[in-house]
C-alpha cells in the first residue's frame, strides 16, 4: 500500500547580495545598475533573479515596509 505523505514546501533562497541590491533599491531609491554595483553582483544577476516569483514577492515585501 503506498502512503501519500505531503511534504512542505521549501523556503526561498535568495543570496545576500540579491537581498543587499533589492533593500539598496528600495530604501536607497538607486537605479538596478547602482544597487547592483553597491551590492556587489551583475545586472544580469538582477533580472535573472526578478523572473523567479519568491524574488518579487520578496521585493513586494520590502517595498510594503
Amino acid at each position: 500500500m503506498n502512503n501519500i505523505v505531503a511534504v512542505a514546501p521549501r523556503p526561498a533562497r535568495l543570496s545576500s547580495k540579491l537581498r543587499a541590491a533589492i533593500d539598496a533599491r528600495v530604501t536607497e531609491g538607486l537605479s538596478i545598475i547602482e544597487a547592483c554595483t553597491k551590492a556587489g553582483m551583475s545586472r544580469q544577476g538582477w533580472h535573472k533573479a526578478m523572473k523567479r516569483s519568491a524574488v518579487r514577492d520578496h521585493l513586494e515585501e520590502v517595498q510594503r515596509r
